[in-house]
């Protein structure tokens, strides 16, 4: 299984606040360890600062390795 993730800082953890094994990514992939019988790979494009249309542009390149692969894409983008 490949799951595709794109976020902003939000996807990042924060030293004090959200350790790394706190963040969503890690917690939703850490169930599907536990219960999906098949490999699973993370593609983790969290990055800060980043805006919608970067993170598209950070989607489109991936397309060019990972095309008609991925069995899951997440999206996660804050609103500031």
């Amino acid at each position: 299984m490949i799951v595709g993730y794109y976020a902003d800082s939000l996807g990042l953890s924060r030293p004090g606040y959200v350790e790394l094994k706190e963040r969503y990514i890690y917690l939703f992939e850490k169930w599907l360890h536990n219960n999906c019988d098949e490999e699973v790979f993370i593609i983790n494009r969290a990055r800060r600062a980043l805006t919608i249309d970067k993170l598209y542009d950070l989607y489109k390149e991936d397309q060019e390795y990972i095309s008609g692969k991925k069995d899951i894409l997440i999206i996660h983008e804050g609103v500031c």
